[in-house]
């Protein structure tokens, strides 16, 4: 077992694009956008970093438009399984060498090409492979935002009303007892590594839900909380 001691970069916010008409963002994607539609693509395996081609070739196709081609990916069979994973097996030893650190550092760096210089091309891919808008690719793809989502029932019986979240926790249900878990989780990782959190409160009264809402600016485009309504 490996003993190491490193630190951790402190995360820095993403900034936040907008694609507004006329804007930088915008212009690059649909030029990536239009070239990806003009041209077809031979899709490869990568199998122990060589380039695996097949004479069974598999058309892709936007779902909202079947008729257009972008490309041909190369289906595989049993036997590219089984190099697949001996290949795998062959790299565990010096991927285990390598250390938590250096492992990490090899994520870091693929997660800053996709935020980075790569931004365009991985929203392009998924608008046109899964026919989502350049915001839902985006959820997909770069997490720009943040948000938590708590429900009152954390704290339990009110003392006074109307409840806000300076409120005592006291869950009483399994499901308030997850929700208050999950708080705790969030601000601790928070004044971990010093950032600005925000969490959205479902307050209920009677039948109806009053969403009180807080917009939060996201402390890493590698961090994803799990939105979950109360």
């Amino acid at each position: 077992m490996n003993k190491e001691i490193f630190k951790m970069s402190i995360p820095i916010n993403e900034p936040i694009l907008n694609y507004s008409p006329g804007s930088k963002e915008k212009k690059e994607l649909k030029k990536v956008l239009n070239d990806f539609k003009s041209k077809e693509v031979d899709i490869p395996m990568y199998i122990n970093g060589k380039e695996i081609r097949t004479d069974n070739k598999i058309k892709i196709s936007p779902p909202h438009n079947h008729n257009h081609t972008l490309g041909y990916y190369n289906h595989g069979d049993a036997s590219h399984v089984h190099s697949a994973i001996k290949a795998a097996m062959s790299a565990k030893k010096s991927w285990n060498a390598l250390g938590a650190a250096k492992r990490a550092e090899i994520f870091l760096k693929a997660a800053d090409l996709i935020a980075g210089p790569y931004r365009a091309k991985i929203n392009a891919t998924t608008m046109l492979g899964q026919s989502k808008n350049i915001f839902q690719a985006c959820l997909d793809n770069n997490v720009l935002k943040v948000v938590h989502t708590s429900t009152s029932e954390v704290y339990g019986t009110a003392i006074y009303e109307p409840m806000d979240e300076k409120h005592p926790k006291n869950p009483t249900t399994t499901y308030a007892g997850g929700k208050a878990a999950a708080d705790i989780a969030v601000e601790t990782y928070t004044k971990m590594f010093k950032l600005i959190r925000h969490i959205i409160f479902i307050f209920r009264r009677t039948a109806v839900s009053i969403s009180c809402a807080f917009i939060m600016n996201p402390p890493s485009p590698q961090i994803a909380i799990t939105f979950r309504s109360g």
